[in-house]
Order: structure tokens, then sequence, then C-alpha cells
């Protein structure tokens, strides 16, 4: 490889001067192998009939596009320290997570090549990677699929999550717990109610409607992750995960929306939703924490018992699923 550069005749010369023998790999001369039929038909074909020193201005021309190769992997690894997100958790530490926000103005070289570096930052080699792999992940990233994903070799998956892509192994998934221990309603109870093996906790405390503590009429919280429910208006809360199909009836607003479409808008992820806690009241979702809530249960000025609620998110859980 160091002597790419050198032309045989050159070579033979060199050793001629030094009165050194050489040995000739018997393999070059077989014409079965493409590249032999290359360098002993081809080039001294193109050679005689058609450029003179066809040989020399491919060695040259070669050194020039290693010289641009490398600039440009500078310039990706430069780029993707930039564009990389830390680990949202103990989940993610083997897997990288970048910004795709304006990835489409970037130029088509940089950005194969940046992809290239992720997956080798990621996986470690770019073993069974092909063009047609890399073209994939550039338009994954250039696209407008906020939830596309694009299947690599190797067991790994490059997935869009809104403003961001995950490189990640298939196989950590499913690592995240469900949103109770058995994938089924919890009853919720006064106190500490830990969904997902702690991932989540929704704290139930009951109150009078006359407690000092109690806000203001209507008795909205500031915050999404608290809400107040009239006790006798919405008996028997119960917290599960999402199923399709759900609704909710959001304060405010006529009619219902689609649990889906509300995880669409504040762009909460395909894995978050699976994992995202609700709260229901029979059949139906009243609160869905740090999102909305519906307009059922309200507390009046006629409620007697209160039931306030508070869910606290384990950051893993969160940063995971909220994009």
């Amino acid at each position: 490889r160091p002597l790419l550069g050198v032309d045989r005749a050159t070579i033979l010369t060199y050793l001629a001067a030094l009165g050194t023998n050489y040995v000739i790999d018997s393999s070059n001369l077989e014409t079965r192998a493409l590249r032999n039929r290359v360098r002993a038909s081809l080039l001294p074909h193109l050679a005689g009939e058609y450029s003179p020193g066809i040989s020399r201005r491919l060695a040259e021309l070669a050194s020039e596009m290693n010289e641009v190769e490398s600039f440009i992997k500078a310039e990706a690894r430069r780029l993707l320290d930039k564009l990389l997100i830390q680990p949202g958790g103990p989940s993610e530490t083997s897997s990288c997570r970048m910004d795709v926000r304006g990835f489409e103005s970037i130029s088509s070289a940089l950005a194969h090549t940046l992809m290239r570096e992720l997956i080798a930052r990621g996986a470690g080699d770019l073993r069974k990677i092909g063009r047609a792999h890399i073209d994939a992940m550039c338009r994954l990233a250039r696209g407008i699929n906020p939830s596309a994903s694009v299947t690599l070799p190797g067991g790994w998956r490059l997935r869009r999550e809104y403003d961001e892509v995950l490189l990640e192994h298939l196989e950590p998934l499913d690592t995240l717990p469900t949103p109770t221990a058995s994938g089924r309603e919890m009853t919720l109870r006064p106190g500490a109610n830990p969904l997902g093996d702690g991932q989540a906790i929704v704290m139930l405390r009951e109150i009078t409607a006359h407690e000092p503590s109690l806000p203001a009429t209507p008795w909205h919280p500031p915050s999404l992750f608290e809400a107040y429910f009239d006790a006798e208006a919405a008996p028997g809360l119960a917290a599960r995960c999402f199923r399709a199909g759900d609704r909710i009836r959001p304060l405010g607003l006529c009619g219902s929306r689609k649990v889906q479409d509300v995880f669409v808008d504040y762009k909460v992820t395909v894995p978050g939703r699976k994992y995202w806690p609700l709260v229901v009241c029979g059949a139906e979702v009243v609160w869905i924490p740090g999102l909305v809530r519906s307009g059922v249960g309200l507390v009046t000025a006629a409620s007697k018992k209160v039931l306030h609620l508070r869910a606290d998110f384990a950051s893993q859980l969160y940063k995971r699923s909220i994009a």
C-alpha cells in the first residue's frame, strides 16, 4: 500500500540499482481476478491507446481524494460532536441520540459521512453497512415522518423521534417496564402509587374542599403534573397504560380527542406512548399526567371531598419519552 503511488518501472529500476532480487506472486498473473485483468490488460491498453501516464494520474487522483475524505471526516466528527445529545438514562448509555434539525441543509457528502461516523461512534464499526443503509438514514433524517425507522445490520436501528434520531440496539428497546406490574389497571390508593417499578409515582391525597392548601377556584393547579378531582364525581380513579382507541375530553374543548393525537401534539415518542401512565375513571381517560386533563370530576363550590393527584416521573422515562 505505501508504494501505490510508485509505478512498476520505477520500482524495478530501484531494485536493479541495489542489485536486489525479488519474487513475483504467481497469483498476480491469473486473469480470473478482475483486479489482475485491470492491471495486466486494461491499464496498459488505456496508456497505449488513449492516455499515456494514466497510472500516475490515477495515483495522484487517489491521493487527492484521500485528502478530501480526511477533510470531510474531520468536519463530520466536529459536527457530530455538536449534534450529539447526552443519554437520557441508563438504557441509552450504549446508544447515540442526535439532533437532526436543519439536516436537510447539510451537503450530501457531509451528511453521508456524518451518518457513518454516527454508526462508528455508536455501534463501534461499519461492518455490513452499505451505501443503501447510509442513504436510508439520510432520508430518515431529512424526512417529515416523526417516527420513521431504519433497520441496520448487526441488530441496530436508527429511529426518528421528531427533531432527533436515536441509534439503538434492538435488544434493549423493551427494558422500560410497563406502567403497572401486571399491565392492567391499578386502583389508586391514598399515598404513593408506584407504577412500572417506580418509573412513575402517582401520589393521591384526600382533602376537604375548604382546606387552606387547596388552590383557588376553579381549582386548577399551574402544574400539569397535578390534578384535583371531586371524589364523588370521579370515584374509583385508577392508572393504566395506553390502549389503542383511548380518547379524552380535554378541559375547555368541545368533544373528545384521541389520546394518540395528544401524544403526537406533545411530541411523545412512539415507545414512550406505551409506558406513559393514564389516569382513568371507569372506561374514560380523565388525566394524562404532564399533558392534558379532562373536564370530568371538576371541583366545584359544592364539592365536599377532593382527591389531589401528583405525578412524579423518573427522569429516564420522561426524558426518553418526550422528544
